[in-house]
């Protein structure tokens, strides 16, 4: 059989009622004619359950058929909330397109949420249902065109309902939570345990009760909504309010304080179209309710407003152990109420103002890993900053609740920001070291190498280069050595060593240096400053300065006469003693090569 009329389906038919609509179309006495033609049972589900061969068969293209097909199956999912029997239309929707919408098959959905009217099932003129089987989908059986109707106005709470089946939002001022995406199994299970129970003081009937059928009955089923959305969330915390004081007062939870109304409730708090409800509940069970909260499914949803949580709760907000909680509550550290549970029971209480302090605190505290990333120096050299001073450590911090780490974030700063104003960048080939190469394996002892990071955390020691992380920064390798005995004592003497091996006197040397004439550096030694002079150091000595000593030597005769004899040459470097004596004195290499050239010049002249 090929149809005379044919069209696609619109984006919210439902499946069945595009059969009907094509039947009328087409003439025909009901949709039973179509599966007829299609050689299938008089059924919707033999139309519906094999499109490809229902368009081979009608002439409809595979894609109309595809669409009435999903339409079907997601109204399928519904269950026992499906209309069956009769058709609920919006009036002003039928004005506006003659189909059914899909939505309106949901047995819950009493109103239009785009034109806030309630829906009509039965005919204005004859008072009987819209049946499936009539023959046109805009008119009664009786004749009555159904655009005709005149129109009721739907209640707040009804509309709220409807627009939560039919898109999955709800947004009606002054009337329940605003929600968004709602899943319709969600919001029809939602809708069915706040309906169920409207009085706290009577038992819920069985949940396999029979269904309204009618708008009028679901009207009458959906009452209770009217008062419990109004004044959103006052009416309902109120309600919550009469269910505590009716409940067993021996339930110490709240399972057992508020019944099955509240673990069907729960049941639903893995959606988050229950989560308005849920923390209304907890709200004012945080109030009046003097038994346990945040045992159950509902505990994530009832402690993001909850003004106080359980130990266990608040240990891991904090990031730390129960038993560690425990044990600071035990010493008196740690504010808790003790709450009963069960008959001799107890668990303990934390306000969620502490914790959030507790937290708060906490991050001005760093671990030792934490640390050495943002310096970027290893473990060692951490450890020897914080013996430095330059750092500050709290050993014993896992007593102390408020610290979350033995280092503290702020003294990390106080260095970073010293070491970044007291950089002094040169251009120069010298040898340099990174902080983070800072260790043992470099010093002599522990004081020396915490003396050169004292001075570099003071500034006193400047950065060379400073890119990158801390531990980056780079120091000349001289200025650091001075503080450091083993690497330039493996190099150099100190001046007692340079007195014994040279034969010069311990009090001419330290002449030399203190006037500078002779180079060396300063390093501690097993806690005392000496000097250490490297062999670069003496050998630059040596090459612009020769002892008056080793001269007389080499003259055969003494300092004191050799000095009186030199004319011109200055005499440097000398030691005055308490008596007037000179010792130590130096002779400059470049005024020896002077003379020399000198009298070469005079022996020339007079051969």
């Amino acid at each position: 059989m090929t149809l005379i009329h044919t069209f696609p389906p619109q984006p919210d038919e439902s499946g069945r009622g595009y059969y009907r609509r094509l039947s009328s179309a087409n003439a025909l006495s009901s949709w039973k004619d179509l599966a007829r033609c299609c050689g299938e049972r008089l059924s919707f589900d033999a139309l519906l359950a094999h499109p490809d061969h229902v368009s081979r068969s009608l002439g409809l293209e595979p894609d109309w058929c595809q669409k009435a097909t999903v339409q079907d199956d997601l109204a399928r999912t519904w269950r026992g909330l499906r209309r069956h029997g009769r058709d609920a239309v919006c009036v002003q929707c039928l004005r506006e397109s003659v189909h059914l919408r899909m939505a309106w098959e949901h047995a819950y959905l009493v109103a239009c949420p785009a034109h806030g009217v309630l829906l009509h099932d039965t005919c204005t003129a004859c008072s009987t249902p819209l049946r499936f089987e009539r023959e046109h989908i805009g008119f009664c059986e009786c004749g009555f065109d159904l655009c005709a109707s005149p129109s009721e106005p739907a209640t707040p709470a009804q509309l709220w309902v409807s627009s939560l089946l039919a898109t999955g939002d709800a947004t009606v001022e002054g009337c329940g939570p605003e929600m968004e995406r709602t899943a319709t199994d969600v919001a029809a299970g939602l809708i069915n345990m706040l309906c169920r129970q409207p009085d706290p003081a009577v038992e819920a009937r069985r949940r396999n009760a029979s269904a309204p059928s009618g708008v009028h009955e679901l009207v009458a089923f959906l009452r209770p909504l009217e008062d419990l959305l109004a004044n959103w969330p006052f009416n309902f915390q109120s309600h919550v309010s009469e269910r505590l004081r009716l409940g067993p007062p021996v339930r110490r939870t709240l399972n057992g304080r508020l019944g099955t109304w509240y673990r069907q409730l729960r049941k639903l708090s893995d959606h988050e179209a229950s989560h308005p409800f849920i923390r209304a509940v907890g709200l004012v069970a945080q109030a009046e309710f003097d038994g346990v909260l945040g045992l159950d499914a509902t505990a994530e949803v009832i402690n993001k407003e909850a003004t106080s949580v359980l130990l266990m709760e608040a240990a891991k907000r904090i990031g730390v152990t129960y038993d560690s909680l425990l044990n600071h509550r035990s010493k008196g550290s740690l504010d808790c109420r003790p709450i009963k549970s069960g008959t001799n029971g107890l668990v303990y209480q934390v306000a969620v103002t502490e914790v959030e302090a507790i937290i708060e605190a906490r991050r001005l505290w760093a671990t030792d890993e934490v640390a050495c990333t943002m310096l970027g120096v290893p473990p060692a050299v951490l450890g020897h900053l914080c013996d430095a001073g330059a750092v500050v450590r709290e050993v014993r911090w896992k007593e102390d609740l408020r610290k979350g780490g033995p280092i503290e974030l702020a003294s990390l700063q106080r260095f970073t920001e010293r070491l970044r104003s007291s950089t002094s960048p040169e251009q120069t080939s010298s040898k340099r070291i990174k902080l983070r190469e800072l260790s043992a394996r470099h010093v002599g002892d522990k004081k020396a190498l915490t003396c050169a990071l004292q001075a570099i955390a003071t500034g006193a020691l400047c950065a060379v280069k400073a890119e990158g992380f801390v531990g980056d920064y780079e120091y000349l390798w001289n200025d650091v050595a001075k503080h450091y005995a083993r690497p330039l004592l493996d190099q150099g003497l100190t001046v007692q060593a340079l007195s014994e091996a040279t034969g010069y006197k311990h009090e001419s040397i330290s002449s030399w240096v203190s006037q500078g004439l002779l180079k060396s550096f300063d390093v501690l030694l097993r806690g005392q400053l000496c000097r250490v002079v490297t062999p670069t150091q003496f050998n630059e000595f040596r090459r612009q300065f020769v002892p008056l000593s080793d001269l007389a030597r080499e003259l055969g005769t003494k300092s004191s006469a050799l000095a009186q004899k030199l004319g011109s040459i200055q005499i440097v470097g000398s030691q005055v003693l308490p008596g007037g004596e000179r010792r130590g004195g130096l002779v400059r290499m470049a005024d020896l090569a002077r003379v020399a050239v000198q009298d070469q010049r005079a022996d020339d002249a007079n051969p």
